[in-house]
């Protein structure tokens, strides 16, 4: 997100995590960056590789990023999700804006059913939420449709260590697409309602409630 409200210490800080996150690029990982506010510009016409050319290119552009315009949610997550057609291997959006929808699709039903139905290729969607206004609802719904999970900062308080501390975990899945079944009870009000994946140093916790037979 680089819309006008990003701009100042938010874009600084955006900067930073997405740095971060670039130089922890494995060799075979690949990466595309979505630069968005009212209008959407991929960086890239494809996925490019986590090493070599893409990756220096993306470090130069990186530092020209300027803030400005509206906030369009649904194209971007739209134009991300495109990116990510491939099931063979999991698939990670990081998703980052400060504010509303204001530009394209703004009402929430929209952007969620958009949102799951362009989500083909199985992607894991993280969402992290910037200053005292993002769309808490709407993020929080994202995450849980696109089996993610979301955060949020405060406007001083760093945002490139907690994406860092993130991307540490998504780079090296222990396992994905984990699914629980519980033989002899009747199981009731379980969330989450996927089991999702589970990443080095981190942990999965089910809550339910259920009936033996």
């Amino acid at each position: 997100d680089h819309s006008g409200s990003m701009s100042g210490e938010k874009l600084t800080q955006a900067k930073d995590a997405l740095r971060g996150v670039l130089k922890n690029l494995n060799q075979q990982d690949r990466f595309n960056i979505i630069l968005y506010n009212d209008q959407i510009d991929p960086m890239f016409d494809r996925l490019r590789s986590g090493k070599g050319a893409g990756f220096r290119e993306a470090m130069e552009r990186i530092d020209r990023i300027d803030a400005s315009g509206g906030t369009d949610i649904d194209g971007a997550l739209g134009a991300a999700m495109k990116q990510c057609t491939d099931k063979e291997r999991p698939s990670y959006i990081i998703f980052l804006t400060d504010g509303q929808p204001t530009v394209g699709k703004t009402k929430e039903a929209d952007i969620l059913s958009d949102t799951k139905a362009a989500n083909t290729g199985g992607v894991r969607l993280f969402a992290f939420g910037v200053g005292y206004d993002p769309n808490v609802r709407l993020l929080d719904r994202l995450v849980a449709e696109n089996n993610g999970r979301s955060d949020y900062f405060k406007p001083k308080e760093p945002i490139e260590g907690k994406v860092g501390s993130l991307y540490s975990k998504i780079k090296n899945p222990v396992m994905t697409g984990l699914d629980v079944s519980l033989n002899g009870l009747r199981v009731k009000d379980m969330y989450p309602r996927q089991g999702g994946d589970l990443f080095d140093g981190d942990q999965i916790v089910l809550v339910g409630r259920y009936d033996a037979d």
